[in-house]
């Protein structure tokens, strides 16, 4: 049996294998001409690889190529009415050719890695690899549904966010599908205050990237339920969020304040919301985010001490990692709580049992990250991404009316001036699993 080199990955009760892993896969099984497949995120790449058993001359490979980018323009001419872009080189290995053909993912559709492969085969014909699994030779049910899902995905391939340079490759009756940087034994995932409004989310999108970059961050995990106006969170406002580098978003109280919330809570898979709101609340309270073959689990809990009457959260936290203990390697709680006792304590309770405990809903990022005795990173509160001279994201001179008279007053974020970015980032180890470290992010401009 054909198998695959990666974790079944489980989310809400349904398969969750990263896209990325998905797609490579997917390609490396419905195509065994295909000998190897590379994603470049920076270019948002595919490259190909196909096997030539004989030697292939400059020239027969210059008019192959040009003769496929041809058949590529006229086909998508008829389909789409638009161009695409096509790359090939070859590497002689005596008389052997490894052909390198590269498409943007973006626009690549199924009908052109039909006849890609069919002009290859065409031209080689023996001489082409294919594997001996075939799709043919496989079991039915396997074979189509790794189809279908090829289709799905290169259908939302504008959508997918695969931000690792990720390679698939065929070894004798497997699939290994890999996205492990060289000389990397662990993981960094990094965990960001509450984004507040429009100047939040603009701020957000301007450091996430970079610190991804710069730190080697593989995962982002961001409070949102600010993120639309200062309190709740619109479709805009999470789209903004994932399009500014976010992977798993949380939230607190405020997660219903805006309406349109419940149109898509249900049918996000890595939006999540406070998992002691009563049975039947809409949306869930925890997720599984796959990555580098290990489940992060990201759990969200809210405290009790000044705020809305919840379920118990140290009870509730009991059930849900017994209902993830054979799911996930890696378990986050942002917990979304007033004091700073509370907080504290729940990161005590936990304490060896889970890889972080972060604060959020206070906006004001504490000094006291560290790692327990035990094992669990900890940090009272993230703070804020948004407005630096603000209260808590609110223009000041509204905030000082309301201490100074007492009387109502309508929360205006404050638009302009500098901003803040609030997070931390905790390491853990690609063998054990333990969290290693937790460094404290704070950029004021």
């Amino acid at each position: 049996m054909f198998g695959f080199k990666w974790k079944n990955q489980q989310a809400g009760g349904r398969q969750t294998t990263q896209p990325g892993i998905q797609l490579l896969a997917s390609m490396l099984v419905c195509y065994p001409e295909i000998e190897s497949v590379t994603y470049e995120p920076k270019d948002t790449e595919l490259t190909m690889d196909f096997i030539v058993s004989r030697a292939v001359s400059q020239q027969e490979l210059e008019g192959f190529v040009k003769f496929l980018d041809e058949s590529l323009q006229t086909y998508n001419s008829l389909e789409t009415g638009q161009a695409v872009w096509l790359a090939a080189e070859a590497e002689a290995h005596g008389e052997t050719v490894l052909l390198h053909i590269r498409r943007q993912l973006q626009t690549m559709t199924r009908g052109e890695l039909t006849l890609i492969t069919a002009l290859l085969s065409d031209k080689f014909g023996e001489q082409l690899k294919v594997d001996v699994h075939t799709p043919t030779s496989l079991e039915p049910d396997f074979s189509d549904i790794q189809s279908d899902l090829l289709d799905q995905l290169l259908d939302q391939s504008q959508e997918l966010r695969i931000r690792e340079r990720m390679v698939g490759m065929r070894d004798n009756d497997k699939v290994i599908v890999y996205n492990r940087e060289a000389g990397r034994k662990y993981m960094r995932v990094m965990l960001t205050g509450d984004v507040i409004g429009r100047p939040g989310r603009k701020t957000f999108q301007d450091y996430t990237a970079k610190l991804r970059r710069e730190k080697n961050v593989d995962v982002v995990i961001v409070n949102g339920e600010n993120s639309a106006g200062g309190k709740g969170i619109t479709r805009k406002s999470l789209d903004a969020l994932y399009h500014g580098g976010a992977d798993i978003v949380t939230a607190g109280n405020h997660v219903w304040d805006k309406k349109d919330v419940l149109e898509f809570i249900d049918q996000e898979p890595f939006l999540i919301r406070p998992a002691n709101y009563p049975e039947g609340t809409p949306g869930k309270g925890w997720c599984v985010y796959p990555f580098k073959a290990k489940n992060i689990g990201v759990i969200n809990l809210s405290g009790r001490a000044f705020m809305p009457a919840l379920d118990c959260p140290f009870q509730k936290i009991e059930d849900i990692l017994y209902e993830m203990r054979d799911e996930c390697d890696i378990i986050f709680l942002d917990f979304h709580a007033e004091t700073t006792s509370e907080k504290m304590a729940m990161g005590w309770y936990l304490d060896g049992r889970v890889n972080g405990v972060v604060g959020t809903h206070t906006h004001i990022q504490t000094a006291d990250a560290r790692v327990l005795p035990e094992g669990t990173a900890y940090i009272t509160d993230l703070g804020m991404v948004g407005p630096w001279n603000s209260v808590l994201g609110v223009k000041t001179d509204i905030i000082l009316r309301k201490f100074t008279t007492g009387m109502p007053c309508r929360f205006d974020l404050e638009e302009t001036g500098p901003m803040v970015y609030s997070a931390v980032i905790v390491d853990i180890d690609d063998q054990t699993n333990r969290t290693t470290g937790i460094e404290r992010i704070l950029i004021t401009e």
